[in-house]
């Protein structure tokens, strides 16, 4: 996928204000120990400037629900 797909899938469904400015593609979303998206390591990578923009998307996760 690409951003341009992600958005092309999101507009119809979505009003603009709801859309994300930016999609940063990553390998894998840090998790914890049950399972859940571990949000203080994304914040952390976020602010050490390792995460270019605001939104997530683990495209792996999402191809293992389709």
């Amino acid at each position: 996928l690409t951003k341009e797909e992600i958005y092309e899938h999101l507009r119809p469904r979505f009003d603009k204000l709801y859309l994300p400015d930016d999609i940063v593609f990553i390998e894998a979303v840090p998790k914890t120990s049950v399972g859940k998206f571990d949000k203080k390591v994304l914040r952390a990578r976020l602010a050490d400037g390792e995460l270019p923009g605001r939104v997530v998307v683990d495209l792996h996760a999402a191809a293992e629900r389709a």
